[in-house]
């Protein structure tokens, strides 16, 4: 083991708890990492110390890092706020005030690169960072960076070189650069013809057609004394989309972007028309308080923002007033926004606790901390504007949105090990409201796990007179499957879908879309297909739904979750900082079946 102090490294024998080697640095260690009998301490003086401990501990030289006249920042000057080395990808990364991440190449001893995560005006960002830290497995070349202003960002470091430099083959004097953007190129090729070049970079395939690839252009008796230089424009910088929210006539798409704005498109065409107000980061949560007229939204800081709206004019959205802005100062990032325009209250919840925020008076009423953390999800009760549903996956708890006192708890058996709650949807099953519940991996990916089905008839709640409000009058279920605890009795009922279809069919499904008006779910299967399937039309022998068309995958690269909405027989994607209008998709079907006897198996469709 090594320790280090200001100017003093000191190698422990881990089993005896002996002092073995004992070194002095000239300078302050910063960094220390260790490979193959080479202890290399980073010093703040911008370079790199060495002793082989196979040699009992010999000093080799050092060697310094300064990208010098290559850096457009200039010589580096101060020490570095962060470092970290990475010896499977022999490379430095150092990050200093006021310039972008530097990458020094430790093989070759020289100058890299700079890198960063991209701002919304496409430049990469000079933002202090206060820590920095390769990948440890070389197979993934990411680069983790905290910011100071409390952005963690995870990028490739090495993907933002796309110079394209052309030489003559003879003299190898350079004849011509292509500079078309910061994407990292895959693959370069030139066509059959040798007039033209092709590179893959990012999603797209690029053609060029340099002049000086025609023979004319290319002599090496050319007496130019200079090259010639080209230099494309690159296309303008995309703020991706975070938060899609559908307007309650659906005629209007309002969306949050990476840059902290929520602007509002236009439904038929797609097109944005005009932006409704600006957070300071990226928003990732858009509601309607119902109603319709006001809009909440929260950024990644847990600001709040609540602003009324009205048609204008010219057919779009315009802001009327700001409603609310507060921000949640818990620690802990905001998951979930429920208003409840009755109450003129809010939910806010995150794995830690949950918030009861009054709307009016613009302060927090309670404050629940969270027995265990994880993700719950709140919806508002279906048959009770007075009563709101918390669902944490292994128990379903009824609230009213008077004082958050509890009025019931319900068990469930759902599986949640190595799984956590990513949304709930109401639904029909056999003619009985039920609620869909959707399940990912605990701490990793966003696709979709597991489902789950839960009959709202274990939901009733006491109405104004006493009596007990339900749609199902006095049908109730016997099947165990759930168990309710109530004050005055113990009740039993079972999800309408057997435990093993709902098992069999959600290995389909990589996210739920939402429920159409004909009553199916609409999912993303596993292979980027838009399906659907009515709930209730599976019998005990076979899974039947309905595949209706491929959606490119690229419209989802670069984000974790997929930002969707269901518009009637229209379904909405967010790619980069359009939004893709799928109109009539779901007419055109492809009958799918699951034979649940051959499935298991085989895991056949016909």
């Amino acid at each position: 083991m090594a320790s280090c102090g200001t100017r003093t490294i000191r190698i422990w024998n881990i089993s005896t708890g002996e002092e073995v080697h004992t070194f002095e640095a000239s300078k302050q260690c910063i960094g220390l990492t260790y490979n193959e009998g080479l202890l290399v301490p980073a010093c703040d003086k911008n370079y790199l110390a060495s002793w082989n401990l196979h040699e009992n501990g010999t000093r080799l030289p050092d060697k310094p890092w300064d990208p010098g006249d290559e850096c457009a920042e200039g010589p580096l000057r101060r020490p570095p706020s962060a470092i970290s080395i990475s010896i499977g990808q022999n490379m430095l990364a150092a990050a200093y005030p006021g310039r972008p991440i530097i990458l020094w190449d430790l093989e070759e001893d020289s100058y890299y690169g700079s890198c960063g995560k991209k701002l919304a005006s496409g430049e990469t960002s000079k933002h202090l960072v206060t820590a920095l830290v390769f990948n440890p497995n070389p197979a993934f070349e990411l680069l983790a960076a905290s910011y100071l202003d409390s952005e963690l960002a995870l990028f490739d470091p090495f993907a933002g070189y796309g110079v394209i430099d052309i030489y003559g083959f003879e003299s190898l004097k350079l004849l011509y650069r292509v500079k078309p953007s910061n994407l990292y190129i895959k693959q370069l090729d030139f066509s059959r013809d040798s007039l033209h070049l092709v590179d893959i970079r990012g999603s797209q395939c690029n053609v060029w057609e340099p002049a000086a690839l025609h023979r004319a252009s290319i002599s090496e008796d050319s007496t130019e004394s200079t090259s010639p230089f080209v230099e494309v424009i690159a296309s303008e910088a995309r703020v991706k989309i975070s938060a899609i929210l559908l307007s309650n006539k659906e005629t209007y798409v309002a969306c949050g972007k990476d840059d902290g704005s929520v602007c509002v498109y236009e439904l038929q065409t797609g097109t944005q028309t005009n932006t409704l107000y600006h957070h300071k980061s990226r928003v990732h949560i858009l509601t309607w308080v119902p109603g319709g007229k006001i809009i909440m939204s929260v950024d990644t800081s847990n600001s709040i923002l609540a602003w009324s709206v009205e048609d204008s004019k010219e057919k779009t959205l315009i802001t009327d007033q700001q409603i609310f802005q507060a921000r949640l100062d818990c620690g802990y990032t905001i998951t979930q926004l429920l208003p409840n325009s009755a109450a003129s209250k809010f939910i806010l919840s995150t794995r830690e606790s949950d918030h009861l925020w009054r709307m009016v008076g613009k302060q927090e009423q309670l404050r629940i901390p969270r027995d265990s953390p994880g993700l719950c999800k709140w919806l508002q009760h279906p048959q009770s504007a007075q009563h709101v549903i918390c669902m944490d996956g292994a128990a379903v708890r009824i609230h009213t949105w008077d004082d958050w006192s509890q009025v019931r708890t319900i068990s469930t058996t759902i599986d949640m090990r190595h799984l956590q709650l990513k949304s709930v949807v109401s639904c029909m099953v056999n003619r009985r409201p039920s609620i869909l519940i959707e399940l990912s991996e605990l701490h990793g990916g966003a696709d979709t796990r597991s489902l789950g089905l839960l009959d709202l008839e274990l939901l009733r709640v006491e109405s104004g007179s006493g009596e007990p409000v339900s749609p199902f009058g006095n049908d109730e279920r016997k099947d165990t499957a759930i168990s309710v605890t109530t004050k005055q009795s113990t009740r039993e009922a079972s999800t309408p879908l057997r435990k093993e279809q709902l098992r069999i069919f959600s290995g389909r499904v990589s996210h739920v879309i939402g429920i159409s008006d004909a009553r199916k779910l609409i999912f993303l299967d596993k292979h980027s297909w838009v399906c659907s399937v009515g709930l209730d039309d599976v019998d005990g022998k076979r899974i039947q739904y309905s595949r209706h068309f491929f959606v490119p995958y690229d419209w989802f690269s670069g984000t974790r979750g997929i930002h969707c909405a269901l518009s009637r027989r229209n379904i909405l994607f967010a790619c980069n900082d359009n939004v893709a209008i799928v109109k009539g998709g779901l007419e055109y079907a492809e009958t799918v079946i699951i034979p649940l006897a051959e499935s298991e198996a085989k895991g056949t469709d016909v």
